[in-house]
């Protein structure tokens, strides 16, 4: 699916609406046109069903996944097309990890090689170059019924905050990680060693920021916000590159005035 085709697919999951109208979506600020253009596609796609004149049926997140096992998985595909060098990641990561809400169609695959995006049946391979300097923190497990390699859990929370356009945004992905905390043990050290592997100051800066924040409902070992907050540099940083907002003075970070951060 396109971006405005799942913002409409995931809009409508939200609100509950299996049967829906053109005035439904309209009437939430969508723009008629965008809409029925939309809707034409996913309903080409089989992912909708037209019933009547501007009247439709959403097919769910449960239905759509059954649909993929039936198909060889994207995840296999873009493992062979990636070779040896890959790792599972981003959100496609944090959705083995347990903690996606909703099945993602699009699987995203690191790699320090240049390699071609590509659409198989309703899902988009997306390729997420690499320098070779930040290519680590993988290891082998089971997903779709391969084993391949996915990045761990200490590389996942990194990565979301290195890209987080790959992770459905700011908000998204720290709220990812506030859960992939709570869900998941975390090796602390690897944590620390992994972001200062890195060698980009800005980890520190958001990392210290969203652990602080998280710390608000689960356990963060003092010694760890300590530890970044001794790393922590004059030079301002922002959270979202580019996009103006409020001044965390202790992290030296700049967040988008009333983002949520989902924790």
């Amino acid at each position: 699916m396109g971006k405005r085709e799942q913002e409409i697919y995931f809009f409508l999951e939200k609100l509950g609406l299996k049967v829906f109208s053109v005035d439904d979506l309209v009437s939430q600020g969508f723009g008629r046109r965008m809409v029925h253009d939309s809707l034409s596609s996913l309903a080409k796609k089989g992912i909708i069903t037209r019933v009547r004149k501007s009247v439709y049926v959403r097919a769910s997140p449960k239905l759509l996944y059954d649909r993929l096992q039936q198909f060889e998985s994207p995840f296999h595909i873009a493992s062979k097309i990636a070779e040896k060098d890959y790792y599972i990641g981003y959100l496609s990561a944090m959705q083995f990890y347990g903690v996606v809400e909703q099945v993602p169609f699009i699987v995203y695959v690191a790699t320090p090689r240049r390699r071609r995006n590509f659409r198989y049946g309703d899902y988009e391979v997306r390729f997420v170059n690499l320098s070779r300097r930040k290519f680590f923190g993988y290891e082998r497990g089971e997903m779709a019924g391969d084993y391949l390699y996915i990045s761990d859990k200490e590389k996942t929370i990194i990565d979301c905050l290195d890209h987080t356009e790959y992770c459905g945004g700011v908000e998204e992905a720290v709220r990812l990680i506030s859960e992939l905390i709570h869900k998941e043990k975390i090796d602390w050290d690897k944590l620390m060693d992994y972001t200062f592997k890195m060698k980009e100051q800005v980890l520190i800066h958001r990392l210290g920021y969203v652990l602080e924040s998280v710390s608000k409902r689960h356990a963060i070992p003092k010694r760890v916000i300590d530890r970044l907050k001794r790393k922590v540099k004059p030079h301002v940083y922002y959270f979202s590159k580019g996009e103006k907002g409020r001044f965390i003075k202790k992290w030296q970070l700049i967040v988008r005035e009333g983002a949520e951060l989902g924790v």
